[in-house]
Order: structure tokens, then C-alpha cells, then sequence
């Protein structure tokens, strides 16, 4: 930290924050709310700043239902999810649904349909994306594929690269196919784009609902290297339960060095991508790049931490104009302008999907 930095911090229970932080939260009790506070002075102030916020004690647990009525009655401004686990993109995001709180990013029903691979790539193949040739495999009905090698092996509903494997010939592909069938019961056989370029696309809303394609990102990978693996992406404990995020083994830059040419392509990929899944605010798309410099659609990041470091706060700052507290500050008041306190509920709706970006 700098002096005069800004800083984003959780409150989990104003009663008991320092009472600085707890003026500025103002006086109502927030499960998630967001505080911004601008300290100014010395390092050590920045210390002692971060000392406080770290000595906040932790909202008190609740059983399943009385924690339910818990959240029903405070006021929660806007929720920054933070629980990129299944449930967590799912099922909580659909009670605050149910709650009326605003939250950011896409809903439920999208999260829903992108944590399944196979699902994904085939409405964004509808919509004129892109996609490698692929099958897929279900435990006990059909496990053999029929696809001759090079290809990739993934278990349909995993993330960060668990389970996934390339096949380069017929002896690798009953373990591989083995080892993706235990992490879920349909897998993915995806035919692999050699030896390709491994470019993530971001797309943002901004404040007028228009998007904009951000600086690409890409992952250098190698011929001994050729894909990015569960061990390029996270960190794990002795017990072999994830325990934090990894640094790209073969590192990392952005912007992205492409052409013009390539990079329409894959902005127009990405902008294709969020408006046939029914994306919201941001989101981030994996792409392969043949050396014929075509595109191909690999898979969809629909979540982010807003961590500096995080993907699409680093697209962001490779900008010359967006300042990240200012495009944070942005998508908080998206997700905000779609509270529905005080509203009753609409009894005339004649679709049951939300609003998609234009």
C-alpha cells in the first residue's frame, strides 16, 4: 500500500467495527457491506488501518433457516460474491434472487448453464462462435470416443483445469477418460488446436449498457507445456485440497502481442460469447488461436474476486482510461440500479428470463 491509497474493506457487523469504519458504514448491520475510505499519512497508518479491519470479529453463525431469516431481514445494499464453488454461483446467488438484493455479475441461471462444458460451447457455437470439433462421453452409457487423437479430455462441470487431460495417442486415453469420469459423469472429448495460442478475452459492461471488449491476456505455453494444467492455475496443501491460486508456470502478459486483425477476432468471439449466454457486467472467455491465426472458443469464466491481480482488473488496467476503483465503483452501481427494494412483485412478466446485454 501507498499513503493515500484507497482501500475496499467488509464490514460484517458495524456494532462491533473500529468506530471510524463504522460512521462511515453508517449505522444499519450489513452481511456484505462494501466500505471505501480513503487513509492518508504514513505506512504505518496503513498498518494499523489494516490491524483494525483484521480485528472485526466475524458475524455469528446461524443454522440453515434461522440464518435465512437472518439475511431476509437486514438491508444489504449490494453482495459481492465471493464463493466460486458451484452452490456459491448458483444456489446463493438465486436466494438473493429470491431476496431481492443485487448482486454482481451474471445470475443464477447463467452460472447454471456455463458450469456444464459441453452445454456452454453449444450455445455460443449457435450464436457463430467458433468451436473446436468435440463429443461427449457419459459413465456407463457410452465412454468410448470416437474421435482419433490429438484431443482433450474434461470433465464437463469442473473448473481451473481439474480432471483435464491431452490425449496424443490411443494408449493415453483410457486413463485419461478415467481419471475425468472421476470427477463427474459426462466428459468432454475436444479436439486439441496444435500447437496454438492460449489468449483469455475479457468483455465489460459499462455504465450505459454498452460493451466493451478489454486488452487480451495470454498464456505462454510451450511443446513440453502445451496446455494449461490444475497445477498452473491453483495451489495445493499436503492433503491435495486447493489452498490458493498458482502463477502461470510459463508466465503471462497482458496486453496480449496481436495483430488488428486477430484481435477483432477475438473480441468479436467474446462479445458473441456474453450476449448468447445472457453474461452480466463482465466476463472472460478462454480462447485457442491455431497458427492459421483462427479463433476457437474454449470455455467461459463467468466470476472474478476483483482482486488487483484478478483477470479482469489486470485487462482494466491495461488501459489507458479505466481506473480500477472507478470501473469497480461502476459495477457496484450496475448491480445496485437492479435492486428491488420496495418494489412489489411484477404479476405481468411473461418471460421468465432476465434481461440480456444488447
Amino acid at each position: 500500500f501507498t499513503p493515500s491509497s484507497e482501500l475496499m474493506v467488509l464490514i460484517r457487523d458495524t456494532a462491533s467495527a473500529p468506530p471510524a469504519l463504522a460512521a462511515r458504514a453508517g449505522k444499519r448491520t450489513s452481511v456484505m457491506l462494501g466500505v471505501s475510505f480513503t487513509i492518508t499519512g504514513s505506512d504505518s497508518a496503513h498498518t494499523a488501518a489494516i490491524s483494525a479491519v483484521h480485528a472485526v470479529p466475524a458475524a455469528p453463525r446461524h443454522a440453515h433457516v434461522p440464518g435465512l431469516t437472518h439475511l431476509a431481514t437486514l438491508q444489504i445494499d449490494v453482495v459481492v460474491p465471493h464463493m466460486f464453488c458451484l452452490p456459491g454461483l448458483t444456489t446463493f446467488r438465486a436466494l438473493f434472487d429470491v431476496l431481492g438484493v443485487p448482486y454482481l455479475g451474471s445470475s443464477a441461471d447463467v452460472q447454471a448453464l456455463v458450469s456444464n462444458k459441453a452445454i456452454g460451447r453449444h450455445v455460443v457455437k449457435a450464436a457463430g462462435v467458433p468451436v473446436p470439433d468435440a463429443q461427449v462421453l457419459v459413465k456407463g452409457q457410452h465412454e468410448a470416443p470416437s474421435m482419433a487423437p490429438p484431443y482433450m479430455v474434461k470433465p464437463c462441470a469442473e473448473a481451473n483445469s481439474i480432471g483435464i487431460s491431452l490425449v496424443k495417442t490411443e494408449s493415453e486415453a483410457p486413463a485419461a477418460i478415467a481419471a475425468a469420469f472421476e470427477y463427474d459423469d459426462q466428459v468432454l472429448i475436444e479436439r486439441f488446436i496444435p500447437p496454438g495460442r492460449e489468449i483469455r478475452v475479457g468483455v465489460l459492461e459499462l455504465a450505459d449498457g454498452s460493451l466493451r471488449v478489454l486488452p487480451a491476456v495470454e498464456y505462454f505455453l510451450t511443446e513440453d507445456h502445451p496446455i494449461r494444467l490444475a497445477s498452473d492455475k491453483l495451489l495445493t496443501d499436503t492433503s491435495g485440497n486447493p489452498s490458493g491460486f498458482a502463477k502461470p508456470s510459463g508466465g503471462r502478459k497482458c496486453p496480449a502481442d496481436v495483430s488488428a486483425e486477430l484481435m477483432a477476432k477475438l473480441g468479436d468471439a467474446a462479445i458473441r460469447a456474453h450476449k448468447a449466454l445472457g453474461a452480466r457486467d463482465y466476463s472472460i472467455y478462454d480462447m485457442r488461436v491455431d497458427p492459421q491465426g483462427d479463433v476457437f472458443f474454449l470455455e467461459s469464466s463467468l466470476f472474478c474476486s476483483f482482486a488487483p491481480s484478478s483477470v479482469i482488473m489486470l485487462m482494466a488496467a491495461a488501459t489507458d482510461d479505466l481506473e480500477l476503483n472507478e470501473t469497480f465503483r461502476m459495477i457496484v452501481r450496475r448491480a445496485a440500479s437492479r435492486s428491488l427494494k420496495g418494489q412489489e412483485i411484477d404479476v405481468t412478466r411473461t418471460t421468465m428470463k432476465a434481461s440480456r446485454a444488447a
